[in-house]
């Protein structure tokens, strides 16, 4: 951003006349919220007229780091190491678990991973594991997985009048 451009976004147009004041009353408060409560790591760098220590500051360049995705990376290999050897397309598998990890979560990939490694691809319909685990992933076949179980918990219903006849 030039700085005027970027004082104007920021509405505070006419009330810094150095950038030092900027810099130590605006960028750096909101840079260290944004480090604090955000998902990402920014940083920025003074872009000057030339490379003099009193040279004109014309403006400033953001840098933005997703915290998240060293955190997603271990996620993703984790999971990719329970389908060890299953795996064909390993790159697209790989896309496929990230992308689903970012938007739904670790439980819901680990959930359909989970259904999709119980089927049996010996089957004519369950030829290509790679298709079937996208197909879970998309679908969220690992939801239907989890309903069937709990439809088929047995449960007892009696009741007892005495702690005596409950023993």
């Amino acid at each position: 951003f030039y700085l005027e451009e970027l004082k104007e976004l920021l509405e505070v147009c006419n009330c810094y006349d150095r950038f030092y004041d900027f810099e130590k009353k605006v960028l750096e408060p909101i840079i260290k919220d944004l480090n604090l409560y955000s998902e990402y790591q920014v940083s920025f760098e003074k872009i000057k007229k030339s490379d003099t220590p009193s040279s004109k500051i014309l403006g400033v360049s953001f840098s933005f780091y997703n915290k998240r995705i060293e955190e997603l990376k271990t996620q993703v290999n984790k999971l990719l190491h329970l389908l060890k050897g299953k795996v064909e397309n390993f790159d697209l598998i790989y896309n496929y678990i990230f992308e689903h990890l970012k938007r739904y979560g670790y439980d819901y990939v680990y959930d359909n991973i989970m259904y999709v490694l119980k089927k049996d691809f010996n089957k004519k319909e369950l030829k290509n594991f790679d298709n079937f685990l996208i197909k879970a992933l998309n679908e969220n076949l690992g939801y239907l997985m989890l309903k069937e179980e709990e439809n088929n918990a047995v449960l007892i219903e009696k009741i007892v009048k005495s702690p005596y006849e409950l023993h």
